[in-house]
């Protein structure tokens, strides 16, 4: 609701500016128009905590308010992991680049938060800011919601759900296309 999609040429011209004044990519999601809606929505009420994701934690948060975040993945570890498998120089260098940057926001961040909702990796996290009040919520699926589904699924198909802008979600289906499904075809042609 907060964010407008910007043009591909000034999100890159944002990104380079991000990274001449040393900060993460994290800081584009800084938004005027969230940072008042925030500051008048706690200025009018009084609230006993505050949730937020971690990334969020680029505004100015009030005081007085327990602050909740949490975290999807460790995103620095995600980043130094594509510097550590690309080929490509030029990306190589943006991901070496990001890894350093993200890896002081995420902690920096975490820091200004009262409590931390991570997932299983947190042991990671946890090295880099040690005393950290954490709490890890596993990902999971309400099985016996989609156990009452009576669809037949479709034979031999298969569906991957997730953006593809991000980088282990891009990486992980190029390996599978190139690694296991050409195992599959040979079993299963059709």
């Amino acid at each position: 609701i907060f964010v407008t999609p910007k043009p591909r040429w000034l999100r890159r011209v944002s990104l380079l500016w991000l990274f001449v004044t040393g900060r993460s990519s994290f800081y584009m999601l800084k938004s005027r128009r969230f940072q008042h809606a925030l500051d008048s929505l706690v200025k009018g009420e009084q609230f006993d905590i505050l949730h937020l994701p971690l990334v969020l934690a680029v505004h100015r948060l009030p005081m007085g308010v327990r602050l909740l975040g949490d975290m999807q993945n460790v995103e620095y570890d995600n980043l130094y992991r594509a510097y550590k498998e690309s080929r490509n120089l030029f990306r190589k260098l943006y991901y070496g680049l990001e890894y350093r940057l993200t890896r002081s926001a995420e902690v920096n961040l975490a820091k200004k938060l009262n409590v931390l909702l991570t997932p299983s990796d947190s042991q990671m996290f946890l090295r880099e800011f040690p005393g950290a009040k954490m709490r890890v919520i596993p990902n999971g699926v309400d099985l016996a919601f989609f156990s009452t589904q009576n669809e037949i699924p479709s034979p031999r198909t298969m569906a991957f759900i997730g953006l593809m802008n991000y980088y282990p979600n891009h990486h992980g289906l190029l390996w599978f296309l190139d690694e296991v499904f050409p195992l599959i075809l040979e079993k299963v042609p059709d």
